[in-house]
């Protein structure tokens, strides 16, 4: 079939030579339904000389004839408007490097009608009104580049005081349809639009600031959308605060704090230019927006910027009126904090804020925008509401309040932001208990902040600093969070944290597992009730859980040598090299691995060697282990706080594969254990309720009989 297919194909070539050699025909024509070339359609117009002079002075117009492209064409009478607007008379008279950019803010590669215009070809297909959102364009990358500006570096340490010429990255242009807003919860009647540009007419189809009028121009080599305006080079956020400092100053000043700047080349510059951007603020430096990750065409930033005496006065008021010397004094993390509280990684529309306003980190604020918005503009990577007041946290309130107002805390106030608790501390009516031990306290237990690698480190058990993983540091701040209002701790009791450690309270002192392991007790330094949500502690050491599981509890408490030396004879006992050091070895009992969590009764030396000497002890490996394995109740934790009555499952399993039980009956400070034989043991308090990773144990006095 093959040969078949592959002879035909010849023959049809070399017939199709012979006929060229004997037929006159005619060269390829256009259809009548479609135009000249892009440009040979504006020529024929006769109204788009200044943009065809444009083309020419910036070298596009042979690369746009050559190729397939999508073109927004703006004509003479709108060029005059954007000519006198730049204090000039032509566009002759415009630097050949702004020419580049207006022309590649309205030039496309490719043809695109109006639908390929504002959604994506993905899985094969043309998506539509009926796909999901991130398969609909909003933004198109262009390679045009706002005016070369030069910036005094005022913080940054490795250029403090120089002046930099910056240059950043491609534009990413706002393509807004009636499409967008429909499918984004925008008003589809163009208002949302219009409060940005409000001198714009709403058509359905917006190129930023211009409206497309009329349906797309099929042309030879692609299509054309008429626009009503010129489009201008639009700034970031970032240019345009720097740009009008006379009212954003204090603002951008803040920002600046927290600016980086980076070398980099560009074809026709011969002297030195960088990069900007921002590290621990939203980077509203970033060309392509809130996400890195290809989300681009959908990328945009909300910014809420407050006048500068506005922001000036609150500053004053909250940290520079007898309290701080200057702002360089006030913890970094608060500052970091307010910033982002005004700017979010999404477009808010004017009409989602007039019904309710959630503020960048989800907090609901009372908000009146026809008051308290005094001008919106339209960036390239964002939206900008000039406001006249400032949107301060609900956690400078909250129960976090007092750490954003004490360096001595920035090490766990930093941790709380980083993996993004601290909103959930905030809200009101929302009970919440945290506690906060300061820096040096949370660096002596081997956690700290690199600031020079802008990353927590953990110490090992060598003493060395390495890199401390995500989970672990989320483990550790919600190991001192409790989502509950305690303002109580006066008495005896057992809490858990988020994370599910449990400590031991006695007095207004605390002791988890890793705490009792230090020989340490946890003392409050002092209790601030925020009166909105909760109570801060101020500890003198965090809340620390357990490193010892059962395993080496048991194997390094010498009162529980001899069920240690059952467990071990029994094969249930495992050497397991620790992560640090693979020359260490540590126990571990094998059957736990099959439940989180178990509540442990260990009989100590006195218990077995009565046990031993009558005979209560099984010799088989089988027996011995059943045996031993009926110490353990399976998947939960019993404290003698608790209040319970019930039959528990342990980790004895019969030979039909059913788990044997332990009747458990507590109330607070007394507890029985009944087991099969009908044997009460009575667990004494004061060797009770001892923590360890993901268990709790009790000591008790004889062993426990299956039957």
């Amino acid at each position: 079939m093959k040969g078949l297919l592959k002879n035909t194909f010849l023959a049809i070539i070399l017939l199709s030579i012979f006929y060229s050699c004997e037929i006159d025909k005619e060269p390829y024509q256009n259809p009548e339904w479609l135009g000249g070339s892009i440009f040979e359609t504006l020529e024929k117009n006769g109204h788009y000389t200044s943009l065809i002079r444009l083309a020419e002075i910036a070298e596009y117009r042979d690369i746009i004839e050559s190729d397939v492209y999508t073109f927004f064409a703006a004509n003479d009478d709108a060029f005059k408007e954007y000519l006198v607007s730049r204090g000039v008379d032509s566009v002759g008279q415009l630097s050949k490097r702004e020419c580049k950019s207006l022309m590649a803010l309205i030039s496309l590669r490719k043809g695109r009608s109006r639908d390929q215009l504002i959604y994506q070809y993905i899985n094969d297909r043309w998506q539509d009104s009926t796909s999901e959102y991130m398969s609909r364009f909003f933004r198109w990358n262009v390679p045009a580049k706002y005016y070369i500006q030069k910036e005094v570096v005022k913080y940054n340490p490795d250029y403090q005081g120089q002046e930099l010429t910056i240059v950043n990255n491609h534009k990413w242009m706002p393509c807004i349809s009636e499409d967008l807003f429909g499918d984004i919860g925008g008003k589809t009647d163009g208002s949302d639009y219009l409060y940005f540009f409000p001198n714009s007419t709403w058509t359905g189809l917006q190129w930023f600031n211009a409206a497309v009028t009329g349906p797309e121009a099929k042309c030879s080599n692609g299509f054309i959308f008429y626009i009503d305006q010129v489009v201008p080079v639009p700034p970031s956020i970032d240019e345009y605060l720097r740009n009008n400092q006379d009212k954003y100053g204090v603002f951008y000043d803040l920002m600046q704090r927290f600016a980086t700047y980076s070398p980099t080349t560009e074809l026709g510059i011969d002297y030195n230019i960088y990069t900007k951007a921002y590290a621990d603020v939203r980077d509203i430096a970033f060309e392509n927006g809130p996400q890195r990750l290809g989300y681009e065409a959908t990328n945009f930033y909300t910014a809420y910027i407050p006048t500068d005496d506005v922001l000036q006065a609150y500053l004053d008021n909250a940290f520079l009126t007898g309290k701080y010397a200057s702002i360089d004094s006030v913890p970094r993390e608060t500052i970091v904090y307010l910033l982002n509280g005004h700017i979010a990684g999404n477009w808010v529309f004017p009409s989602q804020i007039r019904k309710e306003f959630l503020n960048p980190y989800g907090e609901t604020i009372v908000f009146d925008l026809d008051k308290e918005v005094t001008g919106a503009t339209m960036c390239s990577n964002g939206a900008l509401y000039e406001i006249n007041r400032v949107l301060e946290p609900l956690a400078f309130k909250a129960v976090p309040g007092p750490l954003f107002m004490d360096n001595k805390y920035s090490t766990f106030l930093r941790a709380m932001n980083v993996i993004g608790v601290i909103p959930t501390l905030s809200y009101p009516d929302v009970p919440v208990t945290v506690f906060a031990a300061d820096n040096d306290r949370i660096l002596a237990y081997g956690i700290r902040y690199n600031t020079l690698n802008e990353n927590f480190e953990q110490q090992n058990i060598f003493g060395i600093w390495e890199t401390m993983e995500e989970e672990d540091l989320t483990d550790f701040v919600y190991d001192q969070i409790i989502y509950k209002g305690m303002d109580d701790f006066s008495g005896e009791g057992i809490v858990y944290t988020a994370n599910g450690t449990g400590v031991y309270v006695y007095n207004n002192t605390f002791m988890a597992g890793g705490n009792r392991e230090a020989g340490e007790q946890i003392n409050v330094v002092e209790a601030i009730n925020s009166h909105i949500n909760g109570v801060l502690y101020l500890l003198d050491n965090p809340i620390k859980p357990a490193k010892e599981d059962f395993g080496r509890y048991i194997y390094g408490n010498d009162k529980y040598s001899g069920f240690y030396s059952l467990l071990d004879k029994a094969g249930l006992v495992d050497s397991i090299p620790d992560k640090d050091d693979p020359d260490l070895y540590y126990k571990s009992l094998k059957f736990l691995l099959a439940y989180e969590n178990w509540t442990g009764f260990l009989p100590d030396n006195d218990a077995i060697a009565n046990a031993e000497a009558n005979h209560l002890i099984p010799e088989d490996s089988v027996g011995l282990g059943n045996f031993l394995k009926y110490h353990f109740v399976a998947n939960t934790l019993i404290s003698d706080f608790n209040t319970v009555s019930g039959n528990y499952k342990t980790a004895f399993v019969d030979s039909v594969g059913i788990p044997l039980e332990l009747m458990i009956q507590s109330v607070p400070k007394q507890m029985v254990v009944t087991d099969g034989s009908g044997k009460e043991v009575q667990i004494d308090h004061n060797t009770a309720n001892v923590f360890v990773r993901d268990g709790i144990a009790h000591s008790i006095k004889t062993v426990l009989i299956s039957d």
